[in-house]
């Protein structure tokens, strides 16, 4: 992984760049375009709906194991971190074994979500704290590195097979999610979400 990591403002992904376009949605990324303003952001991740608990996504390069959690307008998968005393936060595995194959200081210029002013103004936080008033859906993927979001109205199809349950959307690529050991199972997870009337179209 490159020292440049960003948040699409098209896809709203952390992706890596690669030749100037995000890897998630392959749009151009201009780095010096203004950010979008809290506001903005807020209208497009959506209100928060429902929080679904543990899933693993498999993104090459990037946090496996995450907290899902549906919003009014899509989907996020925001991985769980670890901090660690000296000052670097590596993702939380399923097994004690999987722990520290990927890891990155907290220094807010690790990191570039949108643009370096946010970047210096954001500090990382932790899905899974305890909070009585967790922070806006938008603030939770600015926070957490590795974060995606799905895009309700880009979603074509929701198919589940197994523990695995795959999420067709264009234009980006399909995303498949996996239930883990404590989380909710795939089927119960797809009906839940069909359970929102925000995703009863879907």
């Amino acid at each position: 992984m490159s020292s440049l990591i960003v948040v699409c403002s098209h896809c709203l992904t952390w992706a890596e760049p690669q030749a100037d376009r995000c890897t998630e949605c392959g749009v151009a990324v201009d780095f010096d375009a203004p950010d979008p303003d809290e506001a903005a952001l807020a209208q497009r991740v959506g209100e928060p709906l429902l929080e679904l608990g543990p899933i693993r996504m498999n993104r090459r390069g990037w946090p496996s194991l995450g907290q899902l959690v549906a919003t009014s307008e899509g989907l996020l998968f925001l991985p769980d971190f670890i901090a660690r005393p000296n000052g670097a936060i590596e993702p939380r595995g399923e097994h004690p074994e999987s722990a520290g194959r990927w890891t990155a200081p907290l220094s807010p210029s690790w990191w570039w979500p949108l643009s370096s002013r946010v970047a210096s103004t954001r500090p990382v936080t932790f899905s899974g704290t305890d909070s009585a008033m967790p922070p806006p859906p938008f603030q939770r993927l600015l926070d957490a590195p590795g974060g995606l979001f799905v895009q309700r109205t880009s979603v074509r199809r929701l198919v589940a097979f197994w523990n695995h349950l795959h999420i067709e959307r264009r234009p980006a690529r399909r995303v498949t999610l996996h239930s883990v050991p404590g989380g909710v199972g795939v089927g119960e997870l797809l009906r839940q979400l069909r359970g929102l009337s925000a995703w009863r179209g879907v």
